[in-house]
């Protein structure tokens, strides 16, 4: 995978990043993408999300399926009960495409 283990990661907390500007304090976090063809890392950060990957050959399909997965697991965390099945897939939907269609 060489550069591409740390571009998806580097993609994802960039946005991250500017999310913390537009979300609660708290509702979303960094993540590390291990990469389950790979050593696990044993040092990880305090509140740092980590998702387990199986590499696709397309490395479009590994920034897309990153990026949706890491949605579907880190946003609106505690508030499945308050925020409705479908306005949750669509912020999902949305911030996805919009973090892929600028990278």
């Amino acid at each position: 995978m060489g550069e591409t283990d740390n571009y998806i990661e580097n993609v994802i907390n960039e946005v991250v990043t500017d999310l913390r500007k537009e979300l609660p304090s708290g509702w979303i976090n960094k993540v590390s993408i291990q990469w389950i063809d790979k050593e696990m890392r044993n040092e990880v950060e305090d509140e740092e999300l980590i998702l387990r990957m199986k590499p696709k050959e397309s490395q479009d399909q590994n920034l897309m399926n990153g990026v949706f997965l890491f949605f579907t697991k880190a946003l609106f965390p505690g508030t499945k009960e308050i925020i409705p099945p479908t306005v949750r897939k669509a912020s999902i939907l949305h911030l996805s495409q919009r973090t892929i269609s600028k990278k």
